[in-house]
């Protein structure tokens, strides 16, 4: 082997292996590209994720207000129903209370109508029975002065009957 063909197996050797290293440098550099695109890919989904918990954690925190701003309006509300619901039993005691005394007092009137015909009726009787006492009373009025006018011997009927004949 002469020189220059030891140089040019060496410079083949070389260039086989530059060759060879510029093929691995390739393929290295193919496999870099590809770790750093998955690796930016990542970093996006990451940096996407992260922006999704703020907006959840902002929507939960809403939400949250939310929440206690009804649980809030809804004791107020259940408070007013039990003292609308307080106010309606007091009502309605008062109702049954009211129709207790026209109940009564209707009854009352009814028995108090019916004393009051009662009484008219007997009023109507004792007027009836007036006149007729008086009447009664006239004639024996009447017969009183008949009486006393018999006392006198000259008003005796058998006087009377005699003059008559």
């Amino acid at each position: 082997m002469s020189a220059s063909s030891g140089s040019k197996l060496l410079a083949y050797v070389a260039g086989a292996g530059a060759l060879g290293y510029g093929a691995y440098f390739a393929v290295q550099q193919k496999e870099v590209l590809k770790h750093e695109k998955e690796a930016a890919d990542i970093a996006a989904l990451l940096d996407k994720e992260k922006k999704k918990a703020v907006q959840t954690s902002q929507l939960i925190k809403e939400h949250e207000e939310r929440l206690s701003v009804l649980a809030k309006q809804e004791t107020a509300v259940k408070a007013d129903l039990k003292k609308a619901e307080d106010k309606l039993k007091a009502a309605q005691a008062e109702v049954s209370r009211l129709q207790g005394e026209v109940t009564r007092a209707a009854s009352e009137r009814g028995g108090l109508l019916s004393r009051l015909t009662s009484l008219r009726s007997d009023s109507e009787r004792s007027k009836e029975a007036m006149v007729l006492s008086e009447a009664n009373l006239k004639i024996a009025r009447q017969r009183v002065a008949e009486a006393k006018a018999q006392l006198n011997p000259l008003n005796s009927p058998l006087l009377k009957g005699s003059g008559k004949r």
